[in-house]
């Protein structure tokens, strides 16, 4: 097979004997609302196998760091054989390349499935294009290249500890997402004084249209991370970084009302980017303790 990215008016040209096949003919959406105004501003990306094009998409930056996929087909005879699958990862690796922090790709409603196995998670209510059913779903990437460490004896609270070498401290940023609350040091100098962070979410699935009141957030699960800035903390060598966290609402197993609802294992996921170059990420090296913290309770 051969893929090639091409960019604007050249790539669509390329891409839309194709497109024209499987949502034209195969679907029956209308010619004349196939092609928009981000056909000029898109990467195309057209796969051939034996000179025939046989998949294709496209991604633009919607947003600065928001890239939307679109216009994904693939040759009928072609279906089923992981071609699909392929294309969007190609796609994503594309996307990284050119600085995305998040994708966004709006699913015919058959196949969510398929890109929720690709990382992408349902972030909005079911809408209709042209009589087709379709659902907006997003993935980011701001975590990709980093692992979750797990904390599976911890009870309460644990202190986890990793080194960080350095050899310049301009612009050094640590990207941070500890469950249930982690209260974050460098060079055991604490990074700021909140100790409700990351911010309460949904841990779990929920379907939204079950819910008989607006709802503003459109994600049906999601969690928090935060960007500091340690440029200030950190020195050139070896640097110690040092995280403290605790049940809150993830781990939570009393309370008055509610009862036990811990969703999971205390966890963390983190890592720290010097300019625009990824220098760190967390992994299973990470060392853990038990914290001197033997019981927290939310309530």
């Amino acid at each position: 097979m051969n893929e090639q990215w091409i960019y604007g008016e050249a790539g669509y040209q390329k891409a839309l004997p194709l497109r024209l096949e499987v949502f034209c003919e195969e679907q029956n959406y209308p010619r004349d609302l196939e092609s928009d105004e981000f056909e000029q501003v898109s990467w195309h990306l057209v796969v051939e196998e034996k000179g025939e094009r046989i998949a294709t998409g496209r991604i633009y930056e919607q947003e600065k760091g928001e890239w939307k996929f679109g216009r994904i087909a693939v040759k009928k005879s072609h279906r089923g054989s992981g071609i699909g699958a392929e294309v969007i990862r190609a796609m994503i690796k594309k996307a990284k390349s050119l600085g995305a922090r998040e994708l966004y790709v709006s699913s015919q409603s058959y196949a969510v499935g398929f890109y929720e196995k690709l990382g992408f998670a349902v972030c909005g209510q079911e809408f209709m294009d042209e009589n087709l059913p379709h659902v907006p779903m997003c993935r980011s990437l701001v975590f990709d290249d980093c692992s979750w460490v797990g904390f599976p004896q911890a009870k309460e609270a644990v202190w986890a500890e990793s080194k960080l070498i350095l050899t310049d401290t301009k612009a050094v940023k640590l990207l941070c997402c500890g469950l249930g609350y982690t209260h974050v040091f460098v060079n055991g100098v604490a990074v700021d004084n909140a100790l409700l962070t990351p911010v309460w979410s949904n841990y779990e699935k929920r379907d939204l249209s079950l819910i008989n009141m607006p709802v503003p957030d459109t994600l049906i699960h999601r969690i928090y991370y935060v960007e500091y800035d340690i440029s200030a903390l950190v020195h050139v060598g070896e640097n110690t970084l040092s995280f403290h966290i605790g049940n809150g609402w993830y781990g939570q197993h009393e309370s008055r009302n509610e009862g036990m609802r811990p969703y999971g294992e205390l966890k963390l996921c983190y890592k720290v980017n010097c300019g625009d170059k990824t220098v760190a990420v967390s992994d299973e090296n990470i060392c853990y303790r038990s914290s001197f913290v033997t019981r927290t309770n939310i309530y």
